[in-house]
């Protein structure tokens, strides 16, 4: 299970960095909003990872994953359906 959630995760949150430039020039963005952007899927796991050992507790291992690829999968359809106002 870990490894289908490994696989998951990695195209979403690897994939920003390379397509910066590409990113930026449609939507607009010059390189000081470029920046941070690449930076957020970095930051939400340092921000989130204390707290899933607590969900965890709560949960169970198996629903706190489940939970986790829901939210990941909100995020991406927000990312990829709304432009800027996603990112």
């Amino acid at each position: 299970m870990v490894f289908v959630v490994a696989l998951n995760l990695r195209a979403p949150l690897t994939s920003v960095g390379p397509l910066l430039p590409r990113i930026g020039a449609s939507e607009h963005l010059n390189a000081t909003m470029q920046g941070p952007l690449g930076s957020l899927p970095i930051l939400a796991f340092a921000v989130v990872s204390p707290m899933v050992h607590r969900a965890a507790e709560r949960l169970g291992i198996e629903r706190t994953v489940l939970a986790a690829m829901a939210f990941l999968t909100i995020g991406i359809v927000i990312r990829s359906t709304l432009g800027t106002i996603g990112l």
